[in-house]
């Protein structure tokens, strides 16, 4: 799934120190969840479980030394994020 590669590489390159690498890692689990051949239902069910794990994403802010940047950037990742989560907790044919 695209949305999610993105968005854990995203994560590799902007997020905090702090951060980095455990929302890396989560995001990683769900990218090796998706890629699998099992039934589909149970691959949404299990990588949807995985990304709703990390509870302190909402930390996640890029910030640019432009405000208007700044903005654009961080609104990326809400795309994306509510993206992902849509796509990983709908119905296998929705």
């Amino acid at each position: 799934m695209p949305i999610a590669i993105e968005l854990r590489e995203l994560v590799l390159r902007e997020a905090e120190r702090g951060f980095r690498m455990a929302w890396y890692d989560r995001l990683r689990q769900v990218v090796d969840i998706l890629e699998t051949d099992d039934d589909p239902a149970e691959v949404l069910k299990y990588a949807g479980l995985a990304f709703d794990r990390i509870s302190d994403f909402a930390d996640f802010i890029i910030v640019r030394p432009d405000a208007e940047q700044t903005v654009a950037e961080n609104e990326r990742v809400r795309r994306l994020t509510g993206g992902l989560r849509e796509l990983l907790h709908r119905r296998p044919g929705e």
